[in-house]
């Protein structure tokens, strides 16, 4: 089973001299619960009122869908570096 990440890594500045950020995204996780559980009734009313026009699916996965990509983000590193500067961040 997939395990969402727990730690977003942060560094940017010059290439010697680097600021860097550990943030967890473990904190994170009881607000975006609370987020999710007050969406899904405004999400669900909107699958019942688009059911006739064939339109309800995206609204009823949409939960699913998000809760996938977030899981995904693990193992995730972005690496751009430039002559004078650099930016990475890091989902692990």
């Amino acid at each position: 089973m997939n395990r969402p990440p727990m730690i977003l890594q942060v560094a940017v500045g010059k290439r010697d001299g680097k600021f860097k950020l550990w943030l967890p995204l473990f904190l994170l996780f009881p607000l975006l619960l609370v987020l999710m559980v007050a969406a899904t009734p405004f999400l669900l009313l909107a699958a019942l009122l688009l059911w006739s026009f064939g339109l309800s699916r995206p609204f009823i996965f949409a939960i699913p869908v998000f809760l996938g990509i977030l899981w995904a983000l693990r193992g995730l590193e972005v690496d751009v570096t430039d002559k004078k500067e650099k930016v990475f961040i890091s989902f692990k």
